[in-house]
């Protein structure tokens, strides 16, 4: 091959990198629609973070995986609430995968994690106040906790680090490490990590954790779930404080009495018995015709509670056939939902009813086609959640309580980022925000008659 094409086309290719791309003339998705702002690729990790002015948000740039090549539009961009308007796009602009997923705002300074192995803070102008060096891709947001009466960040890493920092000054005051981790620690070669990161994959992937009391002792602790184990983790300090198997036997998958977990730890619903704490998770069976070992004609739920070193207290099984496993819980709120329907419990976790979706039939029903928001809303006279179909373009509205859409709006392209509705351009009206592929962020005007009841 031609030595100089082997030279040049490397050159071409960092010199295009630097290139903003031209503004192109867009449709709107919505005659409601209030502004949209280009800001890159984001995933279902993705938060936002609002000041009564700004709207701050990361974003994965033009490429999901920029090692190789700078990526102009990656970092965190600060918007203007009222016009959409970038205000700001900063810890972007040097050699790095430095896309960003979470952000967190606390006493006017911003917190992100990113895919170059650093936590960060940084004030509104951009300005890092500091930098820390990290085991291994931060993914999501890090969590606000009291330790001894004083705030405290934690945040996770996708090399199975989790670390407890003084907001202030990035003072390391914990930090733990999973049985099975192969990351970078302090005092470590850094750049013998960072090259050996590029070519291995992680498998102790740590999203935003749940937060939640399991010892009662005033400091809430940290829950996972890594592949199929319940994994908590000691606020106060750092250390284990319980860890089991969340699954049955894989070797007698056959038995329809095995029971196995499909959802994350965003399904957990936790409770309160005779002063401990319990864990309530919906599992699954395989409904097997005779004769077989695996397939089947769908699933059977049931509610499993375990105390918080998972003995198991008690089972119900709340759906005869699903065609879904995969469950979220409402924060705040006695709900839990997947693809096909919603389940109602009591504030003691017992089962009270299942109301199945309409059909439209939109998803493909397996984990990756739907996502499903934090946030029960009041739409006129219905309590609704808010589903976003992620191959099939579409964010629709649920009623919690007789399963009908209530509404429907269509996106341009496939979208992971769960959409937030708020009131985000302050003008006493709900908006809904979204992103998809066409890689901006847009605001739209839902009207009157809408109310958050979880915030």
């Amino acid at each position: 091959m031609n030595k100089m094409y082997l030279v040049s086309v490397p050159i071409l290719l960092l010199i295009l990198s630097f290139v903003k791309s031209e503004s192109k003339e867009r449709t709107k998705v919505s005659s409601s629609e209030i502004w949209e702002t280009e800001i890159g690729k984001t995933t279902f990790r993705t938060n936002i973070s609002l000041t009564p002015s700004y709207l701050v948000i990361g974003s994965n740039g033009d490429n999901y995986r920029d090692a190789y090549i700078t990526d102009s539009r990656n970092g965190v961009h600060i918007i203007n609430r009222k016009t959409g308007k970038r205000v700001k796009n900063f810890s972007h602009g040097s050699f790095g995968d430095l896309d960003v997923n979470g952000t967190l705002i606390y006493n006017n300074l911003i917190y992100f994690g990113n895919d170059n192995d650093e936590f960060i803070c940084a004030d509104f102008k951009g300005d890092i106040k500091f930098s820390l060096p990290v085991s291994g891709d931060v993914e999501s947001e890090a969590v606000l906790i009291k330790i001894n009466g004083k705030d405290a960040l934690v945040f996770g890493t996708e090399a199975g680090e989790l670390r407890a920092i003084n907001p202030s000054t990035g003072e390391t005051l914990w930090q733990h490490f999973h049985e099975d981790f192969n990351g970078w620690k302090m005092g470590d070669n850094r750049l013998v990590f960072k090259v050996k990161t590029h070519f291995s994959s992680t498998y102790l992937f740590l999203e935003k954790p749940i937060v939640e009391d399991l010892n009662l002792d005033g400091t809430k602790d940290l829950v996972y779930q890594i592949g199929a184990e319940f994994y908590s983790v000691n606020g106060k300090n750092g250390k284990i404080l319980s860890r089991f198997s969340l699954n049955g036997d894989w070797d007698n998958h056959g038995d329809k009495r095995e029971l196995f977990v499909g959802s994350s730890h965003n399904s957990f619903i936790f409770s309160k018995d005779q002063g401990k704490v319990r864990i309530t998770i919906p599992k699954y069976n395989y409904r097997l015709d005779p004769g077989e070992s695996y397939g089947g004609d769908g699933y059977g739920i049931h509610l499993v509670t375990h105390d918080i070193n998972g003995k198991i207290i008690k089972t119900k099984k709340v759906n005869e056939k699903s065609e879904t496993r995969n469950f979220k819980k409402i924060p705040n709120k006695n709900l839990i939902c997947n693809g096909g329907a919603i389940y109602h419990f009591d504030e003691n976790a017992n089962f009270v009813k299942k109301v199945d979706f309409e059909n439209l039939k939109l998803g493909n029903q397996d984990y990756f086609s739907y996502f499903i928001s934090d946030q029960l809303l009041k739409i006129d006279q219905h309590k609704c959640i808010v589903f976003l179909y992620e191959y099939e373009n579409s964010i629709v509205f649920y009623d919690i309580d007789n399963g009908k859409a209530i509404r429907k709006f269509e996106l341009k392209g496939r979208s992971e980022f769960i959409p937030i509705v708020d009131d985000i351009n302050k003008d006493g009206r709900m908006n809904l925000l979204f992103a998809d592929d066409s890689n901006e962020l847009t605001c739209i005007d839902l009207g009157k008659g809408i109310n958050i009841l979880n915030k």
